[in-house]
C-alpha cells in the first residue's frame, strides 16, 4: 500500500503544471485502502490479475476487454458528510480503433496504430499477442511502401523489397514459433509444410 503525506500529494499534483487552489480535493491515486471493499482500480480488484472478479452479469474476469463499459463512482466519508465526484462512465474501444487504423488507407492512421502498438510492446514485455506482432511487422513495411509511392526519392525500390522480405520472415517466424511444440521439438520445416510458409521464408532469405 502507498500512502502519501499532504506535501507529497501536493508535489505529485503540481509537478506537471497542474494548478492548485485553496480548498481543492487531493486524491491519493489508485491505491485506495487496506480492505477489499475500498479497492478502486482494476489492478487492485484483480490483484494484478491473480484474482477473478465477478461482474454484475455473473461473468468472472481478471481483465478488461474492448467493448466493456466501465462505471466509476466513489466518495470519502467524514463525520456527518460525504465528498465524492459522482459517476464517471466510459467504454473501452482502443483495440478496435487500432485494428481499424491498421487497415486504413491513410498513412497517418497506419502510423498512429503502429505507434500505439509500440506502446503496447513496452507494456506487454516480453511479447505481444502473436496476431498483433505478426500483423504490425507487415504494416510497417506497407507504410514505407506507401511513402515510396508518394515520393520516389524517399528510399530505393530495392530497400522496399528488402523491408517486405524481412517483414515476411518475421511474420513466418512469429507464427511458427507460436505453434512450435517444445516438448517434441517440432521445427519450422515440419510446421510450415502444411501452409507452405517455409517456401515463403526461404524465398525471402535468398531472393
Amino acid at each position: 500500500y502507498m500512502y502519501w503525506s499532504m506535501k507529497q500529494q501536493l508535489v505529485h499534483h503540481t509537478i506537471t503544471g497542474c494548478n492548485m487552489n485553496s480548498g481543492d480535493l487531493l486524491a491519493s491515486g489508485t491505491i485506495s485502502g487496506k480492505t477489499p471493499d475500498s479497492y478502486g482500480s482494476m489492478l487492485e480488484l484483480s490483484w494484478k490479475g491473480t484474482k477473478e472478479i465477478t461482474l454484475l452479469d455473473g461473468q468472472k474476469r481478471r481483465f478488461l476487454k474492448d467493448g466493456d463499459e466501465v462505471i466509476l463512482s466513489g466518495y470519502c466519508q467524514g463525520d456527518g458528510y460525504l465528498v465524492g465526484f459522482g459517476t464517471c462512465t466510459g467504454k473501452l474501444d482502443q483495440f478496435i480503433k487500432v485494428y481499424n487504423y491498421l487497415y486504413s488507407k491513410s498513412i497517418s492512421n497506419k502510423r498512429w496504430a503502429v505507434d500505439q502498438i509500440a506502446v503496447w510492446e513496452t507494456r506487454c514485455f516480453p511479447a505481444l499477442p502473436v496476431a498483433v506482432d505478426a500483423t504490425v511487422v507487415l504494416v510497417r513495411a506497407i507504410i514505407q511502401d506507401m511513402l515510396f509511392e508518394v515520393e520516389k526519392t524517399f528510399c530505393l525500390e530495392g530497400d522496399i523489397q528488402m523491408l517486405y522480405s524481412m517483414a515476411l520472415i518475421r511474420f513466418v517466424n512469429v507464427i511458427v514459433e507460436q505453434h512450435k511444440n517444445v516438448n517434441f521439438g517440432r521445427g519450422a520445416s515440419f510446421l510450415a509444410l502444411q501452409v507452405k510458409l517455409l517456401f515463403v521464408n526461404q524465398y525471402s532469405f535468398y531472393n
